[in-house]
């Protein structure tokens, strides 16, 4: 499974929830919870940041946007930890440690 941090500063709500939208049609695992950040799990493990970002930009047709993509590497057992919503700690357990359930 490949990981992905999605950051889209100064997106509008409705531009949020589109871009949320479009991960959940194309297959993407997706945590959203915060802001202009999204969390990405995707099994294509050929998809790389480039490839994620230059995806994005096509979505907003040419219009400028600032944007970043970081893949991450996942070891096995992942630390992490959360205090909020019980659907955080789920979604995080399910996708963001290094297998599948």
């Amino acid at each position: 499974m490949t990981h992905f941090v999605v950051v889209l500063p100064f997106a509008l709500p409705a531009v949020q929830q589109n871009l949320t939208a479009t991960f959940q049609r194309e297959g993407f695992a997706w945590w959203h919870w915060s802001g202009d950040c999204w969390l990405l799990a995707h099994n294509n493990d050929q998809l790389n940041a480039v490839s994620v970002r230059d995806w994005i930009l096509r979505m907003f047709g040419g219009v400028q946007i600032q944007i970043a993509v970081l893949k991450i590497e996942l070891p096995k057992d992942v630390p992490w930890a959360v205090f909020g919503p019980t659907d955080w700690g789920k979604w995080l357990g399910e996708y963001w440690e290094n297998k599948v359930r």
